[in-house]
């Protein structure tokens, strides 16, 4: 059998399928490159395993064999193979095994690894290739994008002889991805994928590109012929878990974390990313109680950082009243204060007050709908300027409702959201703001780096998170005295504001779904008693107090909200863990998730009594719930977390709904029972209530915040 120069291969090898030839050898090399191309791999792989049969040291089959393998997403075969490579083959400046290493780096867990020796011993290795040949030039490439970043890779694509080649098309939508150039990135690959439906890397790379441009009209096909495809293969799965975490289906998600630890656990080098959304699809299911006794190697700061890992475990942590959050957020502080360049900014008293009201998210969301309640009150009259900051790295998640904002008066909107980190930092401070609000935590998309580099003179911790931040560089964290009461002991960073009425207001707009409907009718039959929250919220501690309640009214009924009726998984997870505490499954209704936020609200129909969880309260699920004619009942803890419903109640001068005790608790349930058939009588009576309180008085909010602001500029 004939060898092949390697100048040949490679030229054939980047060629499109179209333009291969038939007319070879059924056992030659060529016939396994047109095999690879058009996607004939097993073919492909007995060609060459026929052919090193006879030529067992032939250095250009030895790679062809690896780049098959890369082709297929078989990393550890490639290093199995590579590794047993002679050194005279390994150092062959003839052959591009820089690609091969950098194609197995660019795949494999990285945990651990030291890749400044790794990408140094790539570099010599690609010193010493030849230049000529194709694929190093596409190693060169790959090096500079994950050494230095699109720009030092841009001279190089654009010197790169062949460009109606498939690798050449990835490597400039993975440059157009760095740029942020979406669009351009997915028509390429989408285009490529259409040429090539079955090519393995081809199909990852496209639906991982999908997800990371948040692509909603590509990214469920992407992943489906992936998946198709490949099966739980580990560079399958971790989309799997996003995608269906996003779809509200957390059994799935959780079976695919759990396939995926199973990859760790037989040792495989396979790539798994962090692992913030296997964490994530426990959450969704209620199982959180463990999370305080994570590894710490999957707790450090220097590994979390990465991707919203850390963020997510602060969220999870602080919302379970874990001091393992405190720890965390100190740790990752001290950290990165290398990373923090804070400015020493002024207030100027001669100017109007100029407040920024800083949000990843700017869509329907809780947060959203809060802020507007309150700054459609907002005037010039007061010689207060509002602007509403979007920072979401999110791009579908950037305008939803940003031309409802900016037509409030006093009122303007700044989109951050594309820009560089250093870009939004600057374009923050260039505005001049006075005081600053974090809306968002540790909740996803968070800015915490960019208040610790300090974007005002006053920063402020409110509204979108139930914890302290603990970034030493917010200087406030607003509550009530129903949050902060005087013997409050829950660790913060900030200084405690305490607002002198509700922290927040309930005043929907009729922009909103609550906004637009009348209060719902009553249910039929037993007292149904019910809870709207997430899954996350609902504690061992909880369901065994409502299985108690349900016990003593044993006609009674619990309506809880199902997930996706396409994941069954999840309610016989929550199945399991209400028997274990005692709840009695068959007194629990399950309802579908609602279309809309219209029919969520109408749901409350079914619902007579609303019982909060803990020690993760409700607070707009609370507020909801009144809205539409449910009285809740909360018990109060002693964080800010557990205390959200307290002041919710308190604001609605419903401080008769407020347990100190399980105890109380219980009693306050079965007295409801009592009050039966008064409750279904005067369902309106809550939506009067809310009215007629502070807690409907958003104008009164925002003036008591502005107030604050003033205050807090004239001591700095």
């Amino acid at each position: 059998m004939m060898a092949i120069h390697f100048s040949v291969l490679e030229q054939r090898l980047l060629e499109f399928p179209c333009k291969q030839s038939s007319g070879v050898s059924s056992a030659s090399l060529e016939a396994a490159i047109i095999n690879i191309r058009q996607e004939h791999y097993l073919q492909a792989e007995s060609h060459i395993l026929v052919f090193l049969t006879c030529n067992p040291s032939d250095k250009v089959g030895l790679w062809l064999l690896c780049y098959l393998h890369c082709e297929l997403l078989n990393f550890d075969k490639v290093l199995e193979i590579y590794e047993k490579l002679s050194p005279s083959i390994k150092n062959c400046s003839d052959i591009p095994w820089a690609y091969i290493k950098l194609r197995c780096l660019a795949s494999i867990n990285q945990t651990g690894l030291d890749l400044k020796a790794q990408f140094a011993a790539i570099h010599e290795c690609l010193s010493n290739e030849k230049s000529s040949s194709l694929f190093t030039q596409i190693a060169w490439i790959i090096f500079r994008f994950s050494t230095k970043g699109a720009d030092s890779a841009k001279s190089f694509l654009d010197n790169f002889p062949l460009k109606d080649c498939i690798e050449y098309r990835r490597q400039v939508a993975r440059y157009l991805m760095l740029k942020r150039e979406f669009d351009g990135a997915l028509n390429l690959l989408h285009t490529l994928v259409q040429k090539l439906p079955t090519n393995p890397a081809l199909l990852i790379h496209f639906a991982e590109t999908c997800i990371d441009a948040q692509s909603t009209s590509l990214t469920l096909k992407a992943l489906n012929e992936a998946y198709n495809r490949l099966g739980d293969h580990p560079r399958v799965l971790p989309m799997i878990i996003q995608i269906k975490l996003l779809q509200r289906q957390p059994s799935i998600a959780l079976r695919a974390s759990l396939l995926l630890r199973s990859y760790g656990k037989l040792h495989l080098r396979s790539r798994t990313r962090h692992i913030s959304n296997q964490i994530t699809s426990y959450e969704a299911t209620g199982r959180v109680s463990w999370f305080p006794f994570l590894l710490q190697k999957y707790r450090h700061p220097l590994i979390s950082e990465s991707k919203g890992q850390l963020s997510n475990m602060i969220y999870h942590l602080s919302s379970i009243e874990s001091s393992l959050s405190r720890d965390l957020a100190s740790t990752f502080f001290q950290t990165n204060q290398h990373m923090i360049k804070e400015s020493q900014l002024v207030h100027n008293p001669c100017s109007n007050l100029r407040v920024g009201w800083i949000t990843p998210d700017i869509t329907p969301h809780p947060v959203s709908r809060f802020l507007y309640s309150f700054l459609r009150h907002a005037s010039s009259a007061n010689n207060v300027s509002h602007s509403l900051v979007g920072v979401s790295d999110n791009r579908n998640n950037g305008t939803e409702l940003f031309d409802l904002f900016s037509s409030l008066d006093s009122v303007s909107v700044l989109d951050l959201g594309l820009k560089s980190f250093e870009d939004r930092i600057r374009s923050i401070r260039n505005s001049g703001f006075d005081v600053v609000i974090d809306l968002a935590g540790w909740t996803g998309g968070e800015f915490q780096k960019g208040f610790a580099n300090r974007l005002a003179p006053i920063q402020v911790n409110y509204l979108g998170y139930f914890a302290s931040t603990g970034n030493p560089c917010i200087d406030y964290w607003i509550g009530d005295n129903s949050l902060f009461p005087s013997d409050h002991k829950e660790w913060h960073t900030e200084k405690l504001l305490r607002l002198q009425r509700c922290f927040i207001a309930w005043d929907p707009s009729p922009h909103f779904a609550e906004g637009k409907l009348d209060v719902t009718g009553p249910p039929a039959g037993p007292v149904r008693f019910g809870s709207f929250n997430h899954n996350r919220k609902l504690s061992d501690q909880t369901l065994k107090l409502w299985g108690e309640i349900l016990r003593r009214c044993p006609d009674s009924r619990l309506v809880l909200k199902a997930n996706s009726s396409s994941d069954p998984g999840t309610q016989e997870l929550l199945r399991r863990r209400m028997l274990r505490q005692g709840l009695n499954t068959e007194q629990v209704v399950w309802l579908p998730l609602a279309a809309s936020h219209e029919d969520h609200l109408n749901q409350y129909s079914e619902v007579d009594i609303g019982l909060d969880c803990f020690p993760n309260g409700g607070c707009t699920t609370t507020c909801e719930a009144l809205w539409m004619g449910v009285p809740v009942i909360t018990k109060s803890g002693s964080s800010y977390v557990s205390r959200m419903s307290t002041a919710v109640l308190n604001g609605a001068e419903m401080p008769e709904f407020c347990a100190s005790s399980e105890a109380d608790y219980i009693d306050m349930a079965l007295k409801q029972v009592d009050n039966l058939m008064w409750l279904r009588s005067n369902r309106d009576f809550w939506r009067k209530k809310i009215i007629n309180t502070p807690l409907g008085d958003a104008s009164d909010l925002l003036n008591h915040l502005c107030y604050e602001f003033r205050n807090l500029c004239s001591l700095s």
